[in-house]
Parts: C-alpha cells; sequence; structure tokens
C-alpha cells in the first residue's frame, strides 16, 4: 500500500528530490523482495518500477545539467558510476578530508555528545584565516546545526571504504601516497567514527519519551528555506543504517526504534489514501525531546514541526512518502 501511494506522486519536476526520493523507492523494493520474493504484489512491483526507472531516464535526459548542483547528481547515480573510474584515488583523497576534520577539536565537524556518541554537523565551517569553509551566508550556515541524513550517509561511504581497503592499500602503495598506510589501522579507525555516529544516533535522535526516530530540533533544518531538502532526512538516515552492512558496525541495536517508528508513521497516515505525514509525534514529546536534545549537544531550538508553505505539494507528499518507505523497509529488515 505504501507503494501503490508512491505511484500516485512520484513523477514530480524537481531534480533532486526525484532522485531521493526515487532512492529510497528502490530500498524499499529491494527489501521486500528479499523478504517475499515470490509474492505477486512483489512482482508486480518490480514490474512497474523498471517502467517508472525508463521515465526517470527520459526525465533526466531532459534537465538543463549545467544549471543543477552538483552534489545532485550522486543520487542520481552518476556521481557514482564516475567514482568507480576513479575509484581508490577518489577514496583516498576523500578519506584524507574526512580524516582531517575528524580530528579538529575546535570546530567539531563529528561534535561529541555530552554522554556517550557524536553526530556530524551540517555544513562545517571553519573560521581562519586562508580557510575556504568561512562563509555563513552561501548556503546559510547555523551553529549547531544536525541532519539526520548525514549520520546515514557518512556511515554508508565509511562502511564501503572498509570493504574496498585492499585496493587502496594497493592503489596508496603504487602511487607511494603514504608509507605509513596500514589497512588494519584504517579499518579500526573507520570503524570507530561509525560507532561513534552510531551511539550518537541513538542518545540524540531517539526520543526518551516515546522511542521513536526523530530529527534533531535545529531550526535550519524545519524552516521554510531548507524544510523541503531536509524534509527526507530521517529517511535518507535509515535508508542506510538499517542495511545489513552498516547494522553490522554501528556497534547498537536500533531495530526497536525503527520498529516503533514505522508504526507510528503508519498509524499517522491518511488512512483513505495511505498518504505519510511529515510529522507523525505529539507536541508532548516533542517537547520532551527538545530538552533532551539541548541536555545533549548544547543547543536546540524549540522546533519539531515542518514550515513546508513554500514547497509545492507534490514535492512534499513524494518526499513524505519516501520517508515512510525507508523507514518501513528498514522495519523489514529486522524481521529474522
Amino acid at each position: 500500500m505504501a507503494f501503490k501511494r508512491f505511484e500516485d506522486v512520484w513523477d514530480f519536476f524537481d531534480f533532486w528530490k526525484r532522485g531521493n526520493t526515487f532512492d529510497a523507492c528502490l530500498v524499499f523494493a529491494n527489501a521486500v523482495q528479499q523478504r517475499w520474493p515470490d509474492d505477486p504484489e512483489v512482482k508486480r512491483m518490480i514490474t512497474k518500477i523498471k517502467t517508472m526507472l525508463e521515465q526517470n531516464l527520459t526525465f533526466f535526459r531532459s534537465v538543463k545539467v549545467e544549471v543543477m548542483w552538483a552534489d545532485d547528481f550522486g543520487w542520481w547515480g552518476l556521481m557514482a558510476l564516475n567514482a568507480r573510474k576513479l575509484l581508490l584515488d577518489m577514496a583516498y583523497r576523500q578519506w584524507i578530508w574526512f580524516a582531517d576534520w575528524f580530528d579538529l577539536e575546535e570546530y567539531e565537524f563529528l561534535k561529541k555528545l555530552s554522554t556517550d556518541g557524536a553526530l556530524v554537523q551540517e555544513r562545517p565551517i571553519a573560521m581562519f584565516e586562508g580557510s575556504a569553509y568561512t562563509d555563513k551566508i552561501h548556503p546559510p550556515w547555523a551553529e549547531g546545526w544536525v541532519w539526520t541524513g548525514d549520520q546515514g550517509m557518512l556511515v554508508a561511504a565509511l562502511t564501503d571504504m572498509i570493504e574496498v581497503k585492499e585496493d587502496l592499500a594497493k592503489f596508496i602503495a603504487r602511487n607511494s601516497l603514504d608509507a605509513d598506510f596500514n589497512t588494519n589501522t584504517f579499518e579500526t579507525e573507520a570503524k570507530a567514527i561509525i560507532q561513534k555516529i552510531g551511539k550518537g544516533v541513538q542518545n540524540g535522535l531517539i526520543a526518551d519519551a516515546d522511542g521513536l526516530i526523530r530529527e534533531a530540533p535545529c531550526l535550519s533544518s524545519f524552516g521554510p528555506v531548507h524544510g523541503g531538502d531536509y524534509l527526507a532526512g530521517r529517511g535518507i538516515m535509515m535508508r542506510y543504517l538499517g542495511s545489513a552492512r552498516e547494522k553490522a558496525l554501528l556497534g547498537v541495536n536500533l531495530d526497536e526504534a525503527v520498529v516503533k517508528t514505522a508504526k507510528a508513521i503508519w498509524e499517522t497516515r491518511n488512512p483513505e489514501n495511505n498518504q505519510f505525514q511529515p510529522e507523525y509525534t505529539t507536541a508532548e514529546n516533542d517537547k520532551r525531546y527538545i530538552e533532551q536534545f539541548r541536555e545533549l549537544w548544547g543547543l536546540a531550538d524549540d522546533t519539531q514541526k515542518w514550515e513546508l508553505h513554500t514547497m509545492p505539494e507534490e514535492h512534499k507528499i513524494g518526499a513524505c512518502q519516501a520517508v515512510g518507505m525507508d523507514m518501513i523497509g528498514a522495519a523489514i529488515k529486522t524481521f529474522k
């Protein structure tokens, strides 16, 4: 039923959101197909998705590439295809960039919670002479900004890099890039970061009040300027953290929160058309969660309601449906 509703809302004109929401659809379909491979409705869904992919190819070819943000192509797979041609070089340079940020104490790209764990800060900024990360306007920046989607994507990227560690080592040795590079040390460091994020998600992005997965209470994510983009974050996070590869490395078990959240999303849907909603929590529990996050993080805004009045309706319902499908897909993967 979740996919049937997605069939009605996915075909809209927005390059980033269309790629992102369809990625949610594919991950959801993969989870369902693995669980119920012989179900007639699942087979119908897979057949329909093939047709949808053909439509997406036509859409992709119709856009003006020169006006799109470069990172948007990652959602469509082109960046992944290009990365494959230069995998070991791009992976190494990406690791060095991230490793430098992880070591920073003053700017804390990976900021620690007051208890245990850490979360990736959105749009890192470092205010010192010579830094390329000082502009607070283009794009807008806010202190303490956390987005759920970043947590899942970084864990997925690090997991991918661990899987290619042997090829990475060969590339580094062949090009004499780092005489001290050691695959075991690299894997240990990467896993430690993944586990910090796992703990950060468990402690900071799951409400003690109701056990539901939340968006961090940052006005920058919820407000009318960026809310339309950041709305999808909770689903994006669990699209990756709910996968078997990442779950094996997280060091925490998020299954109960995933199942509870999927149930809450389902129970707050519009039963007439199975449309999922931007919010699936109560105001009372929202307030308690904000205080929880503020104590852990040191900063929080009094918000848990999405300001989406500037977002086209078709984009909103597509993004909301994608969040639900991501969460339900993650819940399906908890079944033994």
